[in-house]
């Protein structure tokens, strides 16, 4: 005879061992590229302290790390919000040029901007405080500019 209870707490078991595997591998990775993370920040750190010093090198990593993470936290909470909402337009690239790209891409920017100031500014606040701690940055990026 089947005992349907023996059956379903087989079925529950099966699910919860699937599940803590699916748990265990993802921290797994999780730990994995925070190790993969520190290693690059260290490396950065350690080549940018050759140059700079160890203070300045160590604040402009610090920096960056913060940068990204902020990046990640608004595409992250940001961008799942806005892909429910609405379907992405589809690009049309036919016959586009440069500036047309360059006046789309701050029209999304002002959009982000005008949507989420507080984290723009916080943002513009951290890229401006790197780019303004070296000269050799500042130099690069106006020849970019010009």
């Amino acid at each position: 005879m089947i005992d349907p209870l023996r059956m379903a707490t087989a079925r529950i078991g099966d699910r919860l061992d699937a599940l803590v595997t699916q748990a265990v591998v993802a921290l797994a990775a999780v730990a994995l590229c925070l190790l993969g993370v520190i290693s690059l920040a260290v490396a950065a750190c350690v080549a940018l302290a050759a140059v700079w010093g160890v203070p300045l090198a160590a604040l402009t990593t610090g920096a960056v790390l913060i940068l990204i993470a902020l990046i990640a936290w608004l595409l992250v909470v940001d961008g799942g919000a806005r892909r429910r909402s609405r379907p992405a337009p589809k690009p049309d690239l036919g016959g586009e040029t440069a500036a047309a790209g360059a006046a789309q891409l701050g029209a999304a920017l002002a959009a982000g901007v005008q949507a989420r100031p507080k984290e723009a500014a916080l943002i513009a606040l951290i890229g401006g405080l790197i780019a303004g701690s070296s000269p050799e940055l500042r130099r690069g990026l106006e020849r970019l500019i010009d």
